[in-house]
């Protein structure tokens, strides 16, 4: 009969366990050190409307917890600092007084690379985000996984502009080839009108530089009025004879 015999020799440690949270320590450590300046640094100087006025902010300091991890436990509390910047108000060309202010506690990371908030220990988990740009889905499908397709037999374009910082805009083609825009979570808009909010072109301005050749086949988003009289309708058809007898 075979006897099996059992090695209870522990095996030796081939890799060393890798600091799993050093990631969550570094990047709170870049936060206190250099995030905090560059975030002051995308707002300051911040001038009145009037532009004769000025507030900007300077170095800050970090100050020490009040309390402990324990005690901000058993108190329902918050593990912070305080922080406090010096800012600069005064007048552009005049006098210019400097002070010390308190902005507010920061919640400060524990040894084990958590947060303890009202309490209640927290972590912060790492994402992806998607690069800055305008992205285009491909193959310009649905949610349902069919290709969306207008009435005129086109493909459906849809597209995604995703700022650095800010709301996402989402937008694309209609049924009807107007490309509308969707700023967050407000409704679909004519892309017109957003330019016109982001004031790129003086409205009276985009008559004048349009070639009439070149709005040849356009649809109308919008009635033309003229005296009391409704020239154009929404969702007129533009043809070059249709410019040329609109009154200048």
């Amino acid at each position: 009969m075979r006897i099996v015999q059992h090695n209870r020799k522990r095996i030796r440690e081939v890799l060393e366990p890798p600091n799993l949270i050093e990631i969550q320590y570094n990047s709170y450590r870049w936060f206190l050190e250099e995030g905090l300046k560059e975030l002051f640094q995308t707002f300051s100087p911040i001038y009145d409307m009037t532009g004769n006025y000025f507030l900007e902010f300077g170095d800050y300091c970090l100050g020490e917890p009040k309390y402990s991890v324990e005690e901000c436990r058993e108190r329902e509390m918050t593990f912070a600092i305080p922080l406090r910047v010096k800012v600069r108000f005064g007048k552009v060309d005049g006098e210019v007084q400097e002070s010390e202010i308190y902005l507010g506690d920061l919640p400060l990371m524990t040894e084990g690379g958590t947060f303890i908030v009202n309490g209640r220990e927290r972590v912060i988990i790492s994402q992806l985000n998607r690069t800055a740009g305008i992205h285009f889905p491909s193959p310009y499908l649905s949610s349902t996984g069919r290709e969306m397709m207008s009435r005129a037999f086109s493909k459906v374009l849809q597209m995604q502009i995703i700022p650095a910082e800010g709301p996402w805009l989402d937008g694309g083609t209609d049924p009807q080839n107007v490309i509308r825009l969707k700023v967050h979570q407000s409704k679909h808009l004519p892309i017109t009108q957003i330019i016109k909010a982001f004031a790129h072109y003086e409205e009276a301005r985009v008559p004048a530089e349009l070639e009439l050749e070149r709005a040849v086949g356009w649809r109308m988003l919008e009635p033309v009025v003229l005296a009391g009289r409704t020239l154009l309708e929404p969702g007129d058809v533009l043809t070059l004879d249709l410019l040329e007898n609109l009154p200048a």
